[in-house]
């Protein structure tokens, strides 16, 4: 998952992936999802991590916090099957309102979140700052 991860640029190390997928996996608001190459050799081709958000000024919905694919593996449908896993475990927890956040603003990736039947609503900054280093 780690080396799927820095295909887009995601540099995570095999000990905090484990470390974070430990917590997650306990957690029932979280979801992790993994696709595998069962023709070939069971190993992870796509991964998707989708959680619960619940706020005052918002509708609970699930939102989609990383799906990665490996290239050669995106329109293959594996993207979409996971999409597709997530949306019904939403629908399973009760929450109607899905959504996925992204900071590709390419047509490829519109197109494949237009076909799953999400659209775009909104767009936003993000302002970050690492409360260690204050």
């Amino acid at each position: 998952m780690a080396q799927l991860a820095a295909e887009l640029d995601i540099y995570t190390t095999h000990g905090e992936l484990e470390q974070q997928l430990g917590i997650l996996l306990e957690e029932p608001e979280h979801l992790v999802l993994v696709a595998t190459d069962t023709e070939e050799s069971d190993e992870p081709v796509g991964w998707l991590h989708a959680h619960v958000v619940m706020g005052i000024a918002v509708p609970t919905s699930v939102e989609v916090s990383a799906l990665i694919v490996k290239t050669r593996w995106r329109h293959h449908g594996g993207d979409r099957q996971l999409i597709k896993e997530a949306m019904a475990w939403s629908q399973q927890q009760g929450i109607d309102v899905f959504r996925t956040l992204s900071n590709d603003t390419s047509e490829d990736v519109q197109n494949f979140y237009n076909d799953q039947g999400l659209m775009l609503v909104a767009q936003q900054n993000v302002f970050e700052v690492s409360l260690s280093e204050k």
